[in-house]
Parts: C-alpha cells; structure tokens; sequence
C-alpha cells in the first residue's frame, strides 16, 4: 500500500499549496484550503490512446506512443458542424443555432434556477427524435426525476435514468455505444473511487470533467454537466472546469416574477453575446416575451426611465428605476441591482460635475427592472436622466425614451444598432429617443423622432 502524501488546494480557484493558509493567496478567498490526501499508485504498463504507429520502450514499465505532428493540409475536417434544433427557441438561440453533435455544455446557476428543468425539457425532445439519452443523476432518486418528468411532459422511453454518485459505473455505460447524449446532475454530486477524497472537492471535479469529456470526445457524445454555483454566483469548482468544456452557460433571473435568463459566457460554436429569455411556470421553462422587462408605461413615476439595450443582435426595451433620497449615514449609500456599481459612481461624478447636482448628502438606489443585468454603455443617458428625475421629483412619460453613453467631459456618443433599438422603442409606443446627435437611422422608422443632446448640460434642459 502506497503511502499517502498531503496537499492543500483551494476549492474556490484550484491553486495547489505545500501547507495551509487561512486565505487564498491567488484568489484571496478565506478558508478554502482543505487537506486532502494524495495516493501514489505504483507505476503500471500503458499505451497512449490513438497510437496507429506503435510505441517505444523506456524500461521501467510505462511504454510512449510515437505521435506525429500534422501540418492544415494534412487534417481532415468534418466542415459545417452538424447542429440538432431543439425547437426551444431561447435555448438553440444561446448555443448559436442548435446543440452541436459531440461537444460538451456546462450549465451553472442557482439552486431552483431550472438548469434540471431545461435539460430534461431537451431530453425529451432529442429522445422523441429517436436518440438514446443517459441522464445521471447524483442528486436525485430516479422517482424523482420521473415525477418531474410528468409534469413536463417529457417521459420518453428513449430516457435512461441512472441514478448513482460512482461515475466508473456512468463511464460503464457510455461505453456500451447506446447512448449518443448524457447529462450529468451535477458534476459536484458524482466521484470517483479511484480518489480518496470527498465529491465536490476540487480533485474530484477536475477528474470527473477529464473522464467524461474523454468518453464524449472518444465515442461523440454529446454531454451536458450541470454545476452548482458558490455565493459569488461562479460555478463551483477550479476555474479549469470552465476551460475543458466548449460551452459555460448561466442561469439567472427574478425568482419573485418567475424570470430566467440564460447567459452564455464561453461557445466555441457561436457567439457569447445572445441571452434567451424563459419564463417559469408549472409545465416547466417558457419562451418569454420581451415585455416582461418593463412594467406599466401609462403610470408615469420620478426615477423611472426605459431604453432600448442590446444583448447580443436581440434588443430589450428595458426600464430603468432609481432612487434617490437624503442619507442617514456617515458616507451615503449606492446600490445597484442589474448594473456595474463602479459605472453608476462615475455618472454621478460627472453629474456633480457638470451640472451641480451635488449627490454626496443622498443615497442612491439603481434597478433595472426584470431582472436583466445591463451592460450596454447606451444606457448610460438613461440612468443619468432617471437619477435627474428622482432628484427633481418630476415623472419623465413613457413616450421619451433615453439612449446614448455618457463621456467623462459630459458628453454624449452614439451607439450601434440604432434600427433595431428604434424598432423595439416603437413597439411599446414610445414616440421621441433621446440621445446623441450622432444617431444615425433609417427613415422606416415612421413614428419615432430623435431629439439630439450633446451633452448632459442640454440633457437638463431638454428635461
């Protein structure tokens, strides 16, 4: 029996210490250096996988294939990926057109998100195509998952439940070749026997990303791994994990509205730009319609402004709600809900600035609405002319709608896809945008008029 060493890794970044510390030295978290026992196996005879040209002896037992590089002309390609559309419009939209065959997708975010829902929502339709899908299960006892496989309607027989935490006996069954999809719930729950320490450590997580991405590579299966996220909303696990897989999507949303958004953070099949919007309900995760961002426009309220942003080449007319009164505190308060908190401190300071609105006696309290996290510089103006409005205390009417970033000088640039924000606006009725004089827009906008500002100073007179 192999004496075992002792090693201390961080379960928030993965980085790897010779003895404790109570803080992270890399990612400066506090307490996340467990111990954990190191087994050195003795050393056996192996082959490298994929070697067509046989392998050289080294003497002490291990034997090294001889791999030759290739030049481009050299390597075949399979052209177009081949893609399998879901039908969930959101979903295929977020992955850049549909699931590519053979890759690997994490999926983050927050317990009762809906990352189970979604996945078993497309388990269902890729095994109502006639493809064999492996569903793993760590967490959840395969009553479970039928029960809410009922409720969604997705009870397919091409459906395999497997309910284990030991990922040899998953392995065991990819093996077989009967399945062409797996998903596996989570990658925090399941472990290896092989490794003497606990699920979810970070050993654990980064042996079971480096099997079953080999499995799915080797035998072009398509896989799914759901993570668990920590408290700073990251998935849980090494950074590495998000590195081995092709695509890292997020879940996030108002749970008090039943709003989720899926974000794709990392898509080596499409672009991370695109969100899908989906809406809870009781027969699962919906399509949603893009008004769900905004609330009553005929109720016009101080602090409450809407624009038009852009997420990816889709854009949202969301809105804007901030607050501001006097502070009781010793230094005033900034809360933001759906924005960068350091953006809305520079606009504030370009608000005292150039227009003498002194902010340094009041709290300030920022929302976007519908839970969207913005990060489009065109709502800049917005955001500046809904703190103007809760300062002054006067309704700004929800045909006036704001767009353009606001400069360190004050000044106000134009921004892109001017068509599609107009477009958006007008669906609501907004009738006049606000923004730079450098907006440039095609004249099939029939009902929606621009009125140029170059900078915040003629923002509040135009106000």
């Amino acid at each position: 029996m192999a004496k075992p060493k002792q090693r201390y890794i961080c379960s928030s970044c993965g980085g790897e210490f010779p003895k404790w510390a109570g803080k992270c030295p890399d990612c400066g978290e506090w307490n996340t250096i467990p111990q954990e026992p190191i087994m050195v196996a003795a050393k056996k005879s192996s082959t490298m996988a994929g070697n067509s040209m046989g392998g050289i002896g080294m003497g002490n037992g291990y034997t090294i294939s001889t791999l030759v590089p290739k030049k481009f002309d050299e390597i075949e390609t399979r052209g177009e990926f081949s893609r399998f559309m879901t039908g969930i419009r959101e979903f295929d939209t977020v992955l850049g057109g549909g699931i590519v065959q053979g890759s690997v997708t994490l999926i983050g975010g927050e317990p009762g998100i809906g990352k189970s829902t979604i996945i078993l929502m497309v388990s269902s339709i890729l095994a109502e195509a006639g493809h064999g899908v492996l569903y793993i299960s760590g967490e959840e006892s395969p009553s479970q998952i039928k029960n809410r496989a009922e409720r969604l309607n997705a009870t397919s027989n091409n459906i395999s439940v497997l309910a284990t935490m030991d990922i040899e006996q998953a392995i065991s069954h990819l093996e077989s070749g009967t399945y062409r999809y797996a998903v596996v719930d989570s990658v925090q729950s399941v472990s290896s026997s092989n490794l003497t320490s606990a699920a979810g450590t970070v050993t654990q997580v980064k042996h079971i990303a480096y099997q079953m991405m080999e499995i799915a590579k080797r035998k072009n299966i398509t896989l799914f791994l759901i993570g668990q996220v920590t408290k700073d909303g990251a998935v849980a696990g090494p950074k590495v994990l998000e590195h081995l897989v092709d695509t890292v999507l997020y879940f996030e949303g108002d749970y008090n509205r039943g709003l989720r958004i899926l974000r794709a953070v990392k898509n080596r099949f499409g672009s991370t730009d695109e969100v899908g919007v989906f809406e809870m309900s009781s027969q699962g995760l919906k399509s949603a319609d893009a008004s769900m961002f905004v609330s009553n426009l005929n109720t016009p309220m101080p602090g409450k402004v809407i624009t038009p942003v852009m997420e990816g080449t889709r854009s949202f007319l969301v809105e804007v709600q901030a607050l501001v009164s006097t502070t009781y505190y010793q230094y005033p308060k900034r809360t933001t809900v759906g924005f960068e908190a350091r953006r809305l401190d520079m606009l504030m300071a370009v608000l005292d600035k150039y227009c003498n609105i002194n902010l340094s006696s009041y709290d300030v309290y920022l929302n976007i609405a519908g839970g969207l996290r913005v990060n489009d510089p065109g709502a800049d103006l917005a955001i500046c002319a809904a703190i103007l409005s809760s300062v002054k205390d006067k309704p700004i009417s929800s045909q006036y709608s704001f767009l353009g970033e606001v400069g360190l000088s004050g000044e106000i640039s134009s921004v892109t896809n001017i068509n599609s924000r107009l477009s958006e606006a007008e669906k609501f009725g907004v009738t006049s945008i606000v923004g730079s004089e450098r907006l440039e827009f095609t004249k099939s906008i029939k009902h929606v008029s621009i009125k140029y500002v170059r900078n915040l100073v003629q923002l509040i007179d135009s106000l």
